[in-house]
């Protein structure tokens, strides 16, 4: 029979009471506080992105308005600028004809002595209106 050596028995740390590093209950709180804060911070990005949409919507909406109003005006100013549109409403809203050729026209060329006439002062004429008022 073999001899059988003795063993030396095996060094083991002193059993004593066991140290969670955390329970169980505060990694619950603390994986539920992430899980907030994480709900928190994607709902003020959407909502952020849902004021971004509706500022480009008013902006859109403006464009089209403005684009609307831009080729109204194009219309009037085509309009306006024909000649003949021009002659038909100075003919019948003003009542204005041209003259014939076998007409006679006049046209005042009165001459003004500029040194003795006062309203036509450009430096006395507010004097003298603000002397008329205390008449």
């Amino acid at each position: 029979m073999k001899r059988v050596e003795k063993k030396r028995p095996r060094l083991r740390p002193a059993k004593g009471p066991k140290r969670k590093w955390m329970s169980r209950s505060a990694l619950f709180g603390i994986l539920l506080c992430m899980v907030g804060i994480t709900a928190c911070l994607q709902l003020r990005a959407h909502t952020q992105i849902a004021l971004l949409n509706a500022a480009i919507e008013a902006q859109n909406k403006a464009l089209v308005d403005m684009d609307k109003t831009y080729r109204d005006m194009n219309a009037d100013l085509d309009e306006i600028k024909n000649s003949d549109e021009i002659m038909k409403k100075a003919k019948f809203q003003l009542g204005m004809v041209y003259p014939d050729n076998d007409q006679v026209k006049y046209i005042d060329v009165k001459v003004r002595n500029e040194e003795n006439d006062v309203n036509e002062n450009v430096y006395l004429n507010p004097v003298i209106s603000v002397l008329h008022i205390f008449k």
